[in-house]
């Protein structure tokens, strides 16, 4: 287990279209605003410029956001958490009409401390309070991965999360 590392990052393919598109809207909109001197197409461009701007960091593909090894679990924007701290790690199906199983899955992660005191933060995990982070904190001892946006599979940081809480567990 000292030499395993799991480390996975954003899938940036998926976030393009949600930075680009804004982008594109915002600029001809900011452009009409000017051009025709109304304020609501420039207001407008501004929102579609702020959701290209908020989803931004899923475009870094080389920073690793979720990073396993034998000290615990590296995720982005809240820090090290170590697997004491783990109590349960499940893969969590939010299945909508016409959906193929596995289509949109999470990973529900139930700690045993809250999440205040169980993590550490890091300072390469740091996200300013306006990006999107990773995870949504369900609770104080519940964290919800949208495990959709990363590069691997859900069931391969599943079974990830499985193979360093498996000494842990017994």
């Amino acid at each position: 287990m000292k030499d395993r590392v799991f480390s996975t990052t954003y899938k940036s393919s998926l976030t393009l279209p949600y930075i680009v598109v804004p982008l594109i809207l915002g600029a001809i909109l900011g452009l009409i605003g000017i051009y025709l001197d109304r304020l609501v197409f420039t207001l407008s461009s501004a929102i579609f410029t702020s959701f290209a701007v908020w989803h931004w960091p899923f475009l870094d593909s080389n920073k690793p956001v979720l990073k396993l090894t034998a000290q615990g679990a590296d995720i982005d924007g809240i820090g090290r958490i170590p697997w004491s701290a783990f109590k349960q790690v499940e893969l969590v199906e939010k299945r909508k009409k016409n959906q193929t199983p596995s289509e949109n899955c999470g990973l529900r992660i139930i700690l045993n401390l809250p999440l205040s005191t169980a993590a550490q933060p890091l300072k390469h995990m740091d996200r300013p309070n306006w990006q999107k982070p990773l995870t949504k904190e369900i609770d104080k001892q519940t964290l919800h991965i949208e495990a959709g946006w990363l590069v691997d599979s859900q069931i391969d940081v599943a079974n990830a999360f499985a193979w360093f809480l498996k000494p842990i567990q017994k």
